[in-house]
């Protein structure tokens, strides 16, 4: 076998060369990031007695001024980052001066330009700059970025900045159309993103309870599920009925939030064919409150699913003694919920146990120990949790 040592030279020759280029390429990255922070610090630094200025005007000035100076491009991207910073940090009227300080500054029109950069990351880059300024002017040329984008995550990214900017609630809509629109159950993402809008939206969301594709129906009900109020009753209740099961969780859940449920629909609830929803019932009774419902906790403890059972149980516990005895009472009975009860009991009396030793105070579990013993006796099980 015959081998070429020229050519076998030259591709190790040819390899080094690629080697040595990338190592140069690193340390000359590595130089010009130190060389960007060293000219940042200095830029700060040249600005912090403007930047003082700003910070004792923000609650003393109803606009706040401009740098004595016009600025360069670097330098107007070095106050961006401070002013984004303080958005962040501030609220109210404090964080809206800054952003029309940004406008002001010339930082909404230097990421308008930014946007219809070649570079796709320089146009996702100004697209979050524009949307932490909630600039409505920007909201058409994010659209446009938006409809040419892929799907794909840096689209949220834009539709967040939408959602930010928009001033009005039907560009909103429109952007939750679009995302809703690759057929991903995505609700709870598009949801948080719209949320990011500093407009009333709830009479988008109860336009899109409309719509006949379930994703936007979703986004809908958990939209509303904040400011949920007993006049969506009517308008929500149809869909306990959805061939879609998270529909129906996020409807009786806006159902309950509502607080216009009647003991009927309780009822109806804690025994509906959803696991997921006869659970979330049982953790609300006892969440809420509600003692006028102890029967239905007694009845979830019965429920074939481990989950409700265990719901029901730490539920009575959230009602006080009443809740706790009833519990013992299940526990002494050699029937369904009985082993669920007990070890709910065995957790609850630990916990206590802990409190009273850290907090020096043992009323709560004395009391709750002599109730267990009036039933049990003494339970040897109960001994390390002691």
């Amino acid at each position: 076998m015959f081998v070429n040592l020229d050519m076998a030279y030259w591709v190790i020759y040819g390899l080094l060369a690629i080697l040595g280029l990338n190592v140069f390429i690193i340390l000359a990255m590595k130089i010009q990031k130190k060389q960007t922070q060293k000219k940042t610090q200095k830029c700060v630094q040249q600005f912090q007695e403007y930047l003082d200025t700003l910070q004792s005007d923000l609650k003393q000035k109803d606009q706040l001024p401009l740098p004595d100076k016009p600025l360069n491009k670097f330098e107007k991207q070095v106050l961006q980052q401070v002013l984004f910073d303080w958005i962040h940090h501030y609220s109210g009227e404090e964080q809206t001066k800054i952003e029309v300080l940004c406008k002001d500054l010339g930082l909404v029109e230097l990421n308008l330009k930014r946007l219809k950069s070649l570079s796709h990351k320089t146009q996702i880059d100004a697209a979050y700059n524009l949307g932490v300024m909630r600039a409505p002017e920007a909201t058409d040329p994010l659209f446009q970025l938006l409809y040419r984008n892929k799907r794909d995550s840096t689209m949220f990214i834009i539709a967040r900045s939408i959602a930010q900017t928009s001033d009005q609630p039907v560009k909103v809509k429109d952007m939750i159309i679009h995302l809703s629109e690759d057929n991903h159950n995505n609700y709870a993402l598009i949801t948080d993103i719209s949320q990011e809008s500093s407009l009333d939206l709830r009479v988008i969301y109860t336009q899109l309870l409309k719509e006949s594709r379930p994703v936007l129906t979703k986004v809908a009900l958990l939209g509303l599920m904040e400011e949920s109020t007993p006049d969506l009753h009517s308008q929500v209740l149809p869909f306990i009925t959805s061939e879609d099961k998270e529909v129906r969780e996020l409807t009786v859940q806006l159902l309950i939030y509502s607080g216009a449920c009647s003991a009927s629909e309780i009822q109806k609830f804690i025994r509906f064919k959803d696991w997921e929803i006869r659970s979330f019932i049982a953790e609300w009774i006892g969440d809420a409150n509600k003692t006028e419902y102890t029967n239905l906790l007694e009845e979830g403890l019965k429920d074939k699913n481990w989950t409700v059972a265990r719901s029901s149980a730490r539920s009575l516990l959230k009602l006080g003694e009443s809740g706790f005895e009833m519990l013992c009472e299940v526990a002494q009975m050699n029937k369904a919920g009985a082993d669920v009860a007990l070890e709910c009991l065995h957790e609850e009396l630990s916990i206590q146990a802990s409190k009273a030793e850290q907090m020096k105070q043992s009323s709560d579990y004395d009391h709750k120990l002599h109730i267990f013993k009036q039933h049990f006796g003494d339970d040897q099980k109960l001994n390390p949790a002691m």
